[in-house]
């Protein structure tokens, strides 16, 4: 078999995945962020067995991506996710905050997390944790979502303080 059959054949049973931005959290604590990315198949479609990644971007050193580590994921910024059979969209949510549910949706090749901001349906770019040490451990002061108004276009903010 020749090079070109074998990669030919290779990219049949293996094919080609991307991935499309959907939001970062970042942190009071370094400028580090979590990024969350959708993950689309060769045919442009999400991942039906991997839709959302979530890695480090290691922006307060050299920039690299490192993978969450198991308790990040469990405790923190992991998430689950289910289908929605009715919309085609991923309901997902995050460890930390399993009440608020963000839509993973696929609009053409643009990858969406939807949720609600501020008592309006948006797409989520962003969220700010401010943290504060107690003890050993670190708890939080407060949550802010920035996102797009789904019908107008305009921002959307919310600040969100635990009880």
């Amino acid at each position: 078999m020749g090079v070109s059959m074998y990669f030919q054949l290779f990219g049949m049973l293996f094919p080609a995945q991307s991935q499309r931005p959907l939001f970062t959290i970042a942190r009071s604590t370094n400028a580090n962020l979590v990024q969350y990315d959708a993950r689309l198949t060769s045919s442009n479609v999400l991942d039906p067995k991997n839709p959302v990644v979530a890695y480090w971007i290691m922006a307060a050193e050299d920039g690299r991506h490192v993978e969450l580590s198991a308790i990040e994921r469990k405790t923190a910024y992991g998430f689950k996710l289910a289908t929605d059979v009715s919309t085609g969209c991923y309901r997902m949510t995050l460890a930390a905050e399993k009440k608020r549910e963000i839509n993973v949706c696929l609009n053409g090749e643009t990858a969406r997390a939807e949720m609600m901001i501020g008592g309006h349906a948006a797409n989520l770019y962003r969220m700010f944790i401010s943290t504060k040490r107690i003890g050993l451990w670190r708890g939080v002061n407060y949550i802010e979502l920035f996102g797009t108004d789904i019908k107008s276009g305009e921002p959307c903010y919310e600040k969100i303080i635990p009880d």
